[in-house]
């Protein structure tokens, strides 16, 4: 399965905003955690929010589906 990741939750801005480089921290596979928290386009967040910093969701994958405000291909994405 693909690797979840922080994302920003809500209705699309019209005209929509470039996405961003899926940029996971590279310490984030084994520490993205309430205390150490992802930010946008950061993961892995196991589907829990509470990993993700303030005012983010941790959008679950169950394949390699895109993430809603992020494009992958960046430094160290885990598709």
């Amino acid at each position: 399965s693909g690797k979840d990741y922080c994302y920003t939750v809500g209705p699309t801005p019209s005209p929509a905003p470039t996405p961003e480089i899926v940029f996971p921290n590279s310490l984030a596979i084994a520490t993205c955690s309430a205390g150490f928290p992802c930010q946008k386009c950061e993961g892995n967040c196991n589907g829990d929010s509470n990993a993700c910093a303030s005012g983010l969701e941790c959008f679950t994958r169950n394949t390699d589906e895109s993430v809603p405000g992020c494009v992958t291909g960046g430094s160290g994405d885990v598709s």
